[in-house]
């Protein structure tokens, strides 16, 4: 069994748009997302606006738990589930939720060997709790962890593999 995963959901109050996400540790994700925001430096456009137009005034809640690797896209069927994708209901963009799957294995085919030898597909596990744990821990977004575990994992990274997105 793997470390407990929680899927939450940050609704704004005042317009009702929710944002779900999924963590390991809940207090630091919610508390990161509130410094974002009091720092008008949130990644997420919309979300920002709301809290700039009508402030802070949000409920957290914890919608599903879980410990299994392949249980982790139980976050986007909450996404799918309360329509998070659209702007009117929520702050999780369409293509943000399913790009980030795209990210994880893109960033898995650059780091394709380790010492000369390939790296087998189940690292990508390994790979994906990097990522995260180092997103909680500094606040990055998702282009700076995978960069970094890039940098710090393939030995023939070069930044100039990355121009633009993914």
């Amino acid at each position: 069994m793997g470390k407990q995963k929680y899927v939450y959901a940050i609704q704004h109050n005042p317009t009702g748009r929710i944002y779900v996400g999924s963590t390991s540790n809940i207090n630091n994700r919610i508390a990161c997302h509130i410094r974002w925001l009091r720092s008008g430096k949130h990644n997420n456009k919309l979300m920002q606006s709301d809290y700039d137009r009508f402030g802070e005034d949000y409920s957290v809640f914890i919608l599903d738990r879980y410990n299994k690797f392949e249980q982790r896209f139980i976050e986007y069927e909450w996404m799918d589930n309360l329509r998070t994708g659209d702007d009117r209901y929520g702050y999780n963009s369409r293509d943000s939720h399913y790009r980030n799957r795209k990210k994880t294995r893109n960033v898995f085919d650059h780091v394709a060997f380790e010492d000369g030898q390939p790296i087998p597909r189940w690292r990508e596990k390994e790979m994906f709790d990097w990522i995260e744990e180092l997103m909680e821990a500094t606040g990055c977004d998702w282009d700076t962890a995978a960069r970094e575990y890039d940098a710090t994992h393939n030995p023939d990274y070069d930044p100039e593999d990355y121009d633009g997105e993914w």
